[in-house]
């Protein structure tokens, strides 16, 4: 209720706005077709096909969450801009069990549940500076994740084998009440952001109430060469969220009385572009809590992810690989993971395309027989406006 309220309350706002400078853009994007979700755990084994794609907090959707969103812009005059934006994620389809870690056993969602709900994707106010940056204050992506996002191929999509590997390591990805300045380019081709967040992911609230974060990036970019690091240091993360998808094995957040940690989360990438449609791309993310009560129960997450892109005409082709692994004390890994995805477009226009993807995740855990995999494919269409 609460959110529809402000969707309503923002929407007049803008409305309001649009008579008086017509200023509002309303845009989105629709990522429909068929996803089949294949997952076993080494004994069992669950097919799951679902039309419409991956349904998630950034909407359903298989390559793209689809969604919903107002912007409206405001000169204020002396070469200061306002944005306010409201985006939401929007799910059209039925929910369906997609456990990243397969649950073979797992009993789907019953179909009818859910169609058309909505979750916050952004909700910010940005005011850019003629020449000392901008300061964006609200819901919106995380600076590692603004950064990281862009050196994948596949764009961070919501099939699995890639983005799930990097982005669940990383401590958040889109933040409920975060402040990022972006500052003017430094030097030629030298960017930085700054930010400090106060809640967790606007969809799971993963941060306590009295728990903050603070972040930065930079990257510099020369002709088809760019690289970037980022940073974000966590106070209070609970543990059980960080590392859901490992809790099928270890009982992690038992490990900490409080069940609460600081993280540090790092990502570092590199691009380059050959010109000609091809490009070539390296994400490395990892994190690691330190306070945990033993050097035993401390958590190392990391992965690794090479991805590269070919473009002709109107077909695309990307290709990601994952290797990543977990850490827990002196272990030299507890668990060994490891994905691929495959994606090939056909743009029917500047804003549809059709697609074909498919992507894996494994699984393999320390001495238990119980390894998990899950593996999709999908065939769909996108429209943007």
């Amino acid at each position: 209720m609460k959110k529809r309220l402000l969707a309503v309350g923002l929407a007049s706002v803008f409305a309001a706005g649009t008579a008086a400078a017509q200023n509002l853009t309303v845009y989105g994007l629709v990522d429909g077709g068929y996803l089949l979700n294949k997952g076993t755990d080494g004994t069992n084994t669950q097919s799951q096909g679902t039309v419409g794609g991956v349904q998630s907090a950034n909407g359903s959707g298989t390559l793209s969450g689809s969604r919903l969103g107002f912007r409206a812009t405001e000169d204020l005059g002396g070469g200061t801009r306002l944005t306010l934006v409201l985006e939401n994620g929007v799910n059209f389809t039925s929910p369906v069990d997609q456990k990243t870690v397969a649950a073979a056993t797992a009993t789907p969602a019953t179909n009818g549940q859910q169609i058309l709900s909505a979750n916050t994707r952004a909700a910010y106010v940005d005011v850019a500076f003629a020449t000392s940056g901008s300061v964006r204050i609200g819901t919106q992506d995380s600076i590692q994740k603004l950064i990281t996002d862009s050196y994948d191929v596949g764009g961070c999509t919501s099939l699995t084998g890639a983005c799930n590997f990097y982005q669940g390591i990383l401590p958040t990805t889109r933040p409920g009440d975060a402040v990022i300045y972006t500052a003017p380019e430094l030097a030629p081709g030298l960017g930085v952001k700054l930010g400090y967040y106060l809640s967790g992911n606007a969809s799971s609230q993963t941060i306590v109430s009295n728990g903050s974060t603070s972040a930065f990036s930079l990257e510099y970019k020369i002709g088809g060469l760019s690289a970037a690091l980022a940073q974000e240091k966590t106070t209070n993360m609970y543990r059980a969220v960080t590392y859901a998808i490992f809790d099928s094995y270890y009982d992690i957040n038992a490990t900490n009385a409080a069940g609460l940690v600081k993280t540090t989360g790092q990502a570092i990438n590199f691009a380059y572009d050959m010109g000609g449609g091809v490009k070539f791309t390296w994400i490395n993310a990892s994190n690691q809590d330190s306070n945990a009560t033993t050097s035993a129960s401390k958590v190392k997450l990391a992965s690794n992810t090479a991805g590269a892109m070919y473009s002709v005409g109107p077909n695309t082709f990307r290709a990601n690989l994952t290797r990543g692994k977990v850490l827990r004390g002196d272990v030299s890994s507890d668990v060994k993971t490891s994905g691929y995805q495959l994606i090939a477009t056909h743009d029917l226009s500047k804003r549809t395309n059709l697609y074909f993807a498919m992507g894996q995740s494994y699984y393999d855990v320390r001495d238990n027989t119980t390894d998990a995999k899950l593996t999709q494919t999908a065939v769909g269409l996108r429209h943007s406006f």
